[in-house]
């Protein structure tokens, strides 16, 4: 069973380059099994990033039902069109429910794990999901999309 890490401090660190020789396809074959297992509240991953487990790299994995799995090596949005606003919630962050904007539409390049160069076009639900993930590489959390508005 794959570990969901929560702790905070080492969840808002940078991911690191993954190269070649950093065996991403052990990574990736972690992020396939956590997406495909139950978290207590009977919840589902829809996306992971290495981080998540333990492995600062610049690592995630979305589900692309009904096909396989996704892996992203080192990936990074080559192009964002829209908006869409929606609640967000974690596995890493019990508990929260945020309101997150995101684009409606991203381009995203990177690497599968076998480190051959893939792009993918990723809309609504699944750009969310997308952008999410790409965050945690960044260590950005959910949590820093809340706004506090004094005097309102």
């Amino acid at each position: 069973m794959v570990e969901i890490i929560k702790n905070i401090d080492y969840l808002r660190q940078k991911s690191l380059p993954v190269f070649s020789n950093d065996g991403p396809e052990d990574v990736a074959r972690l992020l396939f099994d956590g997406l495909s297992q139950d978290y207590p509240g009977n919840l589902t991953a829809l996306g992971l990033s290495a981080i998540q487990i333990g492995y600062p790299l610049r690592v995630i994995a979305l589900k692309d039902e009904p096909r396989p799995p996704i892996c992203l090596v080192n990936p990074i949005i080559a192009k964002a069109r829209g908006s869409q606003v929606s609640y967000e919630t974690c596995l890493s962050l019990p508990g929260q429910r945020v309101k997150v904007t995101r684009a409606e539409i991203v381009k995203v390049r990177g690497f599968n794990q076998y480190m051959k160069s893939v792009t993918y076009t990723f809309r609504k639900f699944q750009a969310r999901v997308a952008c999410h993930e790409l965050d945690h590489l960044d260590g950005r959390l959910i949590i820093d999309y809340i706004v506090n508005k004094i005097g309102n």
